[in-house]
């Protein structure tokens, strides 16, 4: 596969970002609760991705 460095670094930079935001917003949701550490149940997870998840291991 012929994969272009700076396409690479895009898409790097893109998922650094995003999981970036994914920990600021958990952060948040567990602090309002009153909790310094965070939870799974604080990750702003759509119903859709928590089936497929949880299909995915079967």
């Amino acid at each position: 596969m012929d994969v272009d460095k700076n396409d690479l670094k895009r898409h790097s930079d893109f998922v650094d970002a995003k999981l970036y935001d994914l920990l600021t917003v958990t952060q948040a949701t567990a602090k309002a609760i009153g909790r310094d550490i965070i939870r799974t149940c604080d990750l702003p997870i759509t119903k859709g991705l928590q089936e497929s998840i949880t299909t995915s291991g079967r």
